[in-house]
């Protein structure tokens, strides 16, 4: 009834010109399809909404859980995933192998260079790791190495690439200031030294991972 009405009355006001005529019939149009008169049936195109931290998928069509924060290492996404810290990836496998009590691990991984951390990859074969303690540093349990007869790795994880098992004085670990001296080296001279051949001292962390870029 309204729309009859509503229309007459157009009619009416509008018929005595061209301009008039073409007006009502823009105006009925609008009228009608916002009284229904579309095909578009109402509640038919429904948003997708997301509990936190949620995101639509690319097709709206499901929920699923955001893309990581974009982070630069050696930082990774945060628990809330909207920063960057330095820290483990939770979203990274487990290692191989993990530290005992009053031990260390430290990973080395060539992968970027052609490693395929199989169990016997020759990519780390001659590679040694040259330990000792000073007095600002002295978290190991036994003497220091010879630079030209370094620790051999323990193993090779299938992830992170080798390992060396690394004990260490009773309770040392986590105390403040934890610290031991490394550097990871092929052959005796100055040019076979990983990450630049500095002195390393870290041991903050039970787990040190470590990368040939």
């Amino acid at each position: 009834m309204f729309n009859r009405m509503f229309s007459t009355g157009l009619i009416s006001t509008l018929k005595q010109t061209r301009t008039s005529s073409i007006m009502l019939v823009v105006l009925t149009g609008l009228f009608l399809a916002a009284c229904g008169g579309s095909d578009v049936k109402t509640g038919s195109n429904q948003l997708l909404t997301c509990d936190v931290p949620m995101v639509p998928n690319a097709a709206a069509t499901a929920c699923v859980a955001p893309p990581p924060y974009p982070c630069n290492p050696p930082t990774v996404a945060n628990e809330t995933n909207d920063g960057c810290v330095v820290g483990a990836d939770p979203s990274a496998p487990e290692p191989f192998v993990t530290p005992m009590a009053d031990q260390a691990v430290l990973y080395f991984n060539r992968a970027a260079v052609g490693a395929d951390n199989s169990s016997n990859d020759p990519s780390y074969e001659g590679y040694r790791l040259h330990t000792w303690s000073d007095d600002t540093c002295n978290a190991y349990a036994d003497g220091d190495t010879d630079w030209a007869n370094g620790r051999v790795h323990d193993g090779v994880d299938p992830n992170y690439g080798a390992y060396w098992v690394l004990d260490l004085k009773p309770g040392y670990a986590g105390t403040v200031g934890a610290c031991g001296n490394f550097i990871i080296h092929i052959g005796t001279d100055d040019a076979g030294k990983e990450m630049g051949g500095g002195i390393l001292p870290c041991l903050f962390l039970r787990m040190i991972l470590t990368l040939h870029v």
